[in-house]
């Protein structure tokens, strides 16, 4: 298990939220979501994705921890990435119906955190929208484009 699952395991103990911890599909290229959680009446799915430094971020970080560099900001396309696999989990498990929760931790550096990485989870939700302004001043949008 990986250090965001332990502690979301302690979260639910802690509140005393009931949950089961889904089983590894035995097929390749198959995940299942990490957790099923009642709700009431009903269950919901929950998935955990955890970002860890890369090469690249690594590579900034150890300078920047011997107090060489200042902190750098990671502009990356990894939690839309993250969303976007959460999602196929979910669509794989064959979940349609039920809520789902995708809980995202991020446990690289401060050196190397990306500051965009709320912009990046809005729009990984939200998809990505374009506007157009008319000439009275009134803007509307006009396509958006869906990540899951």
């Amino acid at each position: 298990m990986t250090e965001s699952e332990n502690l979301l395991e302690e979260i639910f103990e802690k509140f005393g939220t009931a949950f089961e911890r889904i089983p590894e599909s035995s097929t390749p290229h198959e995940k299942t979501p990490d957790y099923l959680v009642p709700i009431g009446d009903e269950m919901s799915y929950w998935e955990v994705k955890e970002r860890d430094s890369n090469e690249d971020e690594e590579a900034i970080s150890n300078p920047v921890d011997m107090g060489v560099s200042e902190t750098y900001s990671v502009n990356s396309q990894r939690i839309r990435n993250s969303i976007k696999s959460a999602c196929e989990q979910f669509k794989n498990y064959r979940v349609t119906d039920s809520p789902c929760v995708i809980v995202v931790y991020d446990a690289r550096p401060f050196s190397t955190k990306d500051l965009l990485f709320y912009p990046e989870i809005k729009a990984a939700m939200l998809g990505d929208a374009e506007f157009m302004a008319s000439n009275n001043g009134v803007i509307k949008e006009i396509s958006r484009k869906m990540h899951c």
